[in-house]
C-alpha cells in the first residue's frame, strides 16, 4: 500500500512576479507578457450558448455560466432536468473553464469570513505573501498557475492555491 503521505505532483509552473506589485509601480506601459493580441483573445459564451468573441461583445449577453448543484444531485439521474444542467456543466468546463455554482449548501455565513480571508491576505505587505510564495515544482502556494514558458502570456492576476481535499494532500 501506498504512504499516504506521499506527495503527488500535479504539475509545476514557473515563478512570475507578482501583478499587485507590478500594479503598484508607475508603468506607462503594460508588458508585453500581459498583452493579449487579437488572435490570442479568449472565446467567451453567450448566456443562449452562442459562441461570441471579445471584439463584438454587444450581440448578445455574457454572462459566466451559472450551475445549480441541486439540479446536478437531487434529480433522478437521466431526467431531462439532471441532462440539462449536466449538459451546462460540461460547456462551461470545456469553452469557459470556470462557472459559477448555486445551490451547493454552504452557508452564506462561511462564504462571507472565506471572503473576508481572502481579502485580508491579498491585503497583505509582498514580504509576507512571499513566505508562502510558489515553488517551482508545485502549483501551491501564492502566484499564477500554469506558467511553462518565459513566452507564455500571463494573466493579469495574483492566485493562492491549496489543495484541501483530499486530507493526505494538505500541506501546512
Amino acid at each position: 500500500m501506498e504512504n499516504q503521505n506521499e506527495a503527488i505532483n500535479f504539475g509545476r509552473s514557473l515563478i512570475v512576479p507578482s501583478v499587485q506589485e507590478l500594479a503598484k509601480k508607475s508603468i506607462t506601459k503594460i508588458p508585453p507578457r500581459y498583452v493579449c493580441q487579437d488572435h490570442q483573445k479568449p472565446l467567451l459564451i453567450s448566456s443562449d450558448d452562442t459562441s461570441v468573441g471579445l471584439e463584438n461583445p454587444s450581440t448578445s449577453t455574457l454572462s459566466v455560466p451559472v450551475i445549480d448543484l441541486d439540479s446536478l444531485f437531487a434529480t433522478a439521474f437521466g431526467s431531462s432536468t439532471y441532462s440539462s444542467e449536466l449538459n451546462k456543466l460540461h460547456t462551461a468546463a470545456k469553452a469557459w473553464g470556470f462557472f459559477q455554482v448555486i445551490n451547493h449548501g454552504i452557508s452564506e455565513s462561511l462564504l462571507e469570513d472565506f471572503k473576508r480571508e481572502v481579502f485580508s491576505f491579498f491585503k497583505l505587505l509582498i514580504e509576507e505573501k512571499q513566505k508562502l510564495w510558489q515553488e517551482e515544482d508545485s502549483q501551491e502556494g501564492f502566484g499564477q498557475l500554469f506558467v511553462v514558458s518565459d513566452e507564455q502570456k500571463l494573466d493579469w492576476c495574483d492566485l493562492f492555491y491549496k489543495f484541501t481535499l483530499p486530507h493526505n494532500l494538505r500541506k501546512s
